[in-house]
């Protein structure tokens, strides 16, 4: 299967084939048809503070 991956502190994100996971008894493993990864996703990887300042209230849309 496909997942993102951080194989660093800071390191770049990166799309790799990784085994898929074999669930235990207790455990549930979900099918995943898509996935994103959005700019917080980037800013959180390499250690950057997301500094967005909204105005309240945020209008939606």
């Amino acid at each position: 299967m496909r997942a993102v991956l951080q194989r660093a502190w800071r390191g770049p994100l990166e799309v790799a084939e990784v085994p898929t996971p074999r669930p235990t008894p207790g455990d549930v493993l979900v099918r995943v048809f898509a996935a994103g990864v959005n700019p917080v996703d980037h800013y959180t990887a390499i250690g950057q503070a997301y500094n967005m300042v909204l105005s309240l209230p945020h209008p939606h849309g």
